[in-house]
């Protein structure tokens, strides 16, 4: 038997990853290559997102398991009730002393258990479970996390008794403080850059960093135990095939997985991502180099409302593995040179509000071209007008990319004049063939070959203007080469609805963590691509 023993901020470990996430529902899919599609989704971000929510709100809409002097619960990763693991709990209460059993093999539990701190403290915690590893948090006054978790993907047997939690006569003393955004240096974005469009506005991309959340859920909590489980005692090696999602999970920066890395989830428990401040300074001359402490950095406000972080994170978990990608754009309403930063931000609330400032990026030059991406109508009705009722295909277009693998673009349409039919991977109207980027032959591939390609309606826009979702994926074959050049990643078939017109009829969403350009080192993307214009569009009687 192993004993717990407390370490700084109340966090205590004991020797317990598979993932206990949330089942993704099947999408709707629309494909050229049925076959393909077990492959396909692996890279792709299509599917349904899972909502998010903070810890309080989570535990206030949980299912408990109610004993005499106890409530129990679990929670997936997102906040939602872990029903399986709650099915498969058993307890016991003996006096001040609360055994916890599992009568079926689960792969990880998150559990949060509440007591009356008035009339009882929490002592400390006992462990049975082999070839585990876990972690406890005494949240605040009268609650208490606890996170177990297989090591290197090993089942918990059922039978199992998972923890025995000792508890002592008297009011509990302790008070935590206030959950805030995380303060954590290494949770600064570290790699803002910033390009221009055709014109002027401007594409910010960056990748996430919130140190102590290991499964990106945008939620520092006993669930994030689960990542570093499963990578224990892994060195972070960039030559590593898996390095893009181990990376992610040492926390320490060690280069390490340990359990040293479960100390950043207890300095950082609770702490939740809601999105990142966005803030824009208007330069003097091109050359100057402003530093964050001068006036007039302004906050870039987003589409969905001015309490809002510039760049919500609302929607943005799906259960990815490597770090998150973001993409904003902001909308210039003047020429003139700009400089940007970026911020961490909490819930309405957190004081602070903000974490760690990023460095300050502005536009490059002298560069090898960004890739960029683009709408654009195409045959048969390239040029002509288009009339209700009638059925027209975007294609969405990719140009001067490099060492391109795979491909995950999300972007909107205006719902009141465009109804989506489906999407294909290549067009072909019998007199002409219209292909695909990845399908582009090379000197080691000669061939045409079709890539694994999927697409989707995800739902409607979190702008909540009448945009509706489209999210699509195409990816080369395993043993193919990546390409590079200009070309098309699909095309969306839909029906021409109402006669009107909308200048951004398809556009590109103002905040996006699903677009990607990956390499053929899987997990790895090679860009963030450069969004272009809005596509207008007029329907006629």
């Amino acid at each position: 038997m192993f004993r717990f023993c407390t370490i700084a901020l109340l966090v205590v470990l004991f020797p317990l990853y598979t993932g206990c996430g949330a089942t993704a529902q099947t999408p709707r899919v629309y494909s050229d290559t049925d076959s393909a599609l077990g492959d396909a989704q692996a890279r792709t971000m299509i599917q349904p997102v899972i909502d998010q929510q903070d810890l309080a709100t989570s535990l206030r809409k949980a299912v408990y398991i109610e004993y005499p002097d106890y409530s129990v619960t679990a929670l997936l990763p997102g906040g939602e009730t872990d029903s399986q693991v709650i099915g498969a709990l058993e307890l016991d209460q003996k006096a001040d002393v609360l055994q916890i059993w599992i009568t079926e093999p689960i792969d990880s539990a998150a559990l949060y258990i509440k007591y009356d701190p008035a009339i009882r403290r929490y002592a400390s915690t006992d462990v049975e479970a082999d070839n585990a590893i876990g972690f406890s948090c005494l949240v605040e006054r009268g609650l208490l996390s606890i996170g177990m978790v297989g090591l290197n993907g090993k089942n918990l047997d059922a039978g199992t008794r998972l923890v025995t939690i000792n508890f002592a006569a008297g009011p509990e003393q302790i008070v935590r403080r206030a959950v805030s955004v995380s303060q954590a240096q290494t949770t600064a974005v570290r790699d803002l850059t910033v390009s221009y469009s055709g014109t002027g506005n401007a594409t910010l991309s960056w990748s996430e960093r919130h140190t102590g959340d290991y499964n990106l859920d945008g939620l520092v909590s006993a669930n994030d135990l689960t990542p570093i489980g499963f990578w224990y005692q892994r060195q972070v090696d960039e030559l590593d095939e898996d390095y893009a999602r181990i990376e992610v999970v040492d926390g320490n920066e060690d280069g390490f997985i340990t359990m040293n890395d479960i100390t950043q989830i207890g300095q950082n428990f609770g702490s939740h991502l809601a999105g990142y401040n966005v803030y824009r300074y208007r330069l003097e001359t091109q050359a100057q180099e402003p530093d964050l402490d001068d006036d007039g950095w302004v906050k870039v406000e987003n589409n969905v409302g001015a309490d809002e972080p510039s760049a919500s994170r609302e929607g943005m978990f799906n259960g990815q593995k490597t770090r998150l990608s973001w993409v904003f754009i902001d909308e210039l309403d003047s020429q003139g040179y700009y400089a940007w930063y970026v911020a961490p931000a909490g819930t309405p609330g957190d004081k602070p509000a903000e974490g760690k400032p990023s460095n300050i990026a502005k536009p490059g030059g002298g560069s090898l071209p960004e890739g960029t991406l683009t709408f654009e109508v195409v045959p048969p009705l390239d040029g002509m007008p288009v009339f209700t009722d009638q059925e027209l295909f975007v294609g969405i277009k990719a140009e001067n990319v490099i060492d391109l693998f795979s491909a995950n673009v999300r972007f909107e349409y205006d719902a009141s004049m465009l109804r989506f039919i489906y999407a294909q991977s290549f067009i072909d109207t019998g007199t002409v063939r219209y292909e695909n980027l990845l399908a582009a032959p090379s000197s080691q591939q000669p061939d045409y070959c079709n890539p694994l390609f999927a697409a989707q309606d995800v739902g409607e826009s979190s702008a909540n203007d009448g945009y509706r979702v489209i999210g699509l994926n195409a990816t080369k074959w395993r043993g193919e080469q990546p390409c590079s050049g200009t070309g098309y990643l699909g095309y969306i078939r839909f029906k021409a609805l109402d006669s009107k017109a909308n200048p951004e009829c398809l556009r590109f969403p103002q905040t996006s963590t699903f677009i990607y350009m990956w390499g053929d080192n899987y997990g790895v993307p090679v860009m963030t691509p450069r969004l272009g214009e809005s596509m207008e569009l007029v329907i006629s009687e």
